[in-house]
């Protein structure tokens, strides 16, 4: 799998979180987002796993969204800290910046 790929994923399980989160959408369809997103990253972080160099800094983000930062989202309270939204914004501001 790409770089490009799994920050398509990435990108797209943090926008849907963020906004089923700030829709306040039923409990249903937000359990039925977690365990679909939770699905995608335990296929995807060992990939990542398999593929971090610490001389790629792409690599790197996108292993610690993925595998530190996404699941905490996941799995939380319904609510999104904003040091964790500014961590993960942070990262794909860089993956974009290093990847551009």
């Amino acid at each position: 799998m790409s770089q490009t790929k799994a920050h398509e994923i990435l990108l797209q399980v943090w926008e849907e979180g963020k906004k089923k989160l700030s829709d306040k959408v039923d409990a249903d369809d937000l359990s039925a987002f977690q365990s679909r997103s939770s699905e995608q990253l335990k296929r995807l972080v060992p990939i990542l796993q398999k593929k971090a160099d610490i001389n790629d800094q792409v690599s790197m983000s996108l292993l610690w969204i993925a595998r530190d930062y996404l699941p905490s989202v996941l799995t939380g309270s319904g609510q999104i800290s904003d040091e964790m939204e500014k961590k993960i914004d942070a990262h794909f501001s860089d993956i974009a910046r290093l990847s551009g």
